[in-house]
Parts: structure tokens; sequence; C-alpha cells
């Protein structure tokens, strides 16, 4: 959805909930960089992250993305994934990090 997009390229993290939205999302950003923060309330890893990744969210030329594995289970399956990070470009993923 567009209005979500015009959060995100402000450098704010916002909760993803439904895989459709997800890649929505991720048909739109072109040639930038997205980081895809998948974290839980209980993951000390996830909440350790955190600071760095709101500070981190400041950069204009990236698109972050949060998505509570807790609150969003059907894009947590969607993806096939726990608490961890994913980077995508050209809408492919080219990373991926658990720390």
């Amino acid at each position: 959805e567009l209005r979500q997009m015009s959060r995100l390229d402000n450098g704010e993290t916002d909760g993803l909930r439904e895989p459709k939205e997800f890649d929505n999302i991720l048909s739109q950003t072109g040639n930038k960089l997205v980081v895809v923060a998948f974290t839980a309330s209980w993951c000390g890893p996830c909440q350790m992250m955190g600071p760095k990744l709101a500070e981190d969210s400041t950069n204009k030329d990236v698109i972050f993305l949060k998505v509570d594995v807790d609150k969003a289970s059907d894009v947590r399956k969607h993806c096939a994934i726990s608490c961890t990070y994913h980077f995508y470009k050209n809408g492919n993923k080219v990373s991926a990090s658990t720390r």
C-alpha cells in the first residue's frame, strides 16, 4: 500500500501483517535495498538490535520494514523465517542474518 511505503521511505519502521502487503511493498521498491527485521517481543537478540535498526532507519537510500512474527504469523510463514533480518534488492533476497 502506498501509504505504508511513504512512511517507510521517511525512515520509519512499521509492522507488516499480511503477505500480500509485504509482496506489494517489495514490488514497489525498485533498486533500493530493503532491510526486513523479523522480530518478536520475547526475542532477546531482536530487542538488542532494535536501537541499531532505529538508528539505521534514518538512511533515506534504504527501506526498512519490521515484521513482528507473533502478530504477523502469515508473513513469517510466507517468508519461512523466525527472528532474522532479510536484505532485498530489486525484489530479490541478497542476504540474511540472525544477529
